[in-house]
């Protein structure tokens, strides 16, 4: 064998193993599974609050918080859909208009910026290995979020609000 057909046969394994320039990677997607209803304790941190609550998606945009502790919010519950809050707490229920109440915060912060990944707009997504990053801003506020998920299953792992020193561990994730 000469030294041309050598050459050749050299730098056709060369060229194979070389990774292709072609090669077409698909951006990462939000699982389908999103969609569904879902729960999850959820574990906040919000400035020298500590926090734990259910968190419930009953429907598109409508979710549900349970708290559980601190004890003076334990039995509370708020309900958030687009246009109202709806809050029972020892009997008592009243319905406000999102925004009028201060003591909201929580549950405003937590159900918009996930209602926001649900919807799957205006969201940068990147991947690493099996987690998947969701980065967007809450509508009015410009606070910017990320929150991020098991890839393939949709089971939410953290939300982070740094403007807002808003910090959500999700355990317990199930969907309905």
């Amino acid at each position: 064998m000469g030294i041309r057909p050598r050459f050749y046969l050299l730098a056709i394994l060369v060229l194979l193993l070389l990774p292709g320039c072609g090669v077409k990677t698909t951006p990462p997607k939000l699982p389908p599974q999103l969609q569904q209803p879902f729960q999850a304790k959820a574990t906040i941190e919000y400035g020298d609050l500590s926090i734990s609550a259910l968190l419930f998606k009953e429907k598109e945009d409508c979710f549900r918080l349970e708290f559980q502790s601190p004890d003076v919010l334990n039995g509370m519950s708020m309900s958030f859909e687009a246009d109202q809050i709806t809050i029972q707490y020892r009997g008592l229920t009243g319905s406000y208009r999102p925004g009028s109440l201060p003591q909201a915060a929580v549950g405003q912060l937590l159900a918009e910026s996930i209602g926001t990944v649900c919807q799957g707009e205006k969201l940068q997504l990147s991947l690493n290995e099996s987690v998947l990053h969701a980065e967007g801003v809450l509508a009015g506020k410009e606070d910017s979020f990320t929150v991020t998920m098991d890839a393939q299953s949709g089971i939410l792992q953290t939300l982070t609000i740094p403007g807002q020193d808003f910090q959500v561990t999700f355990q317990e994730f199930s969907f309905q």
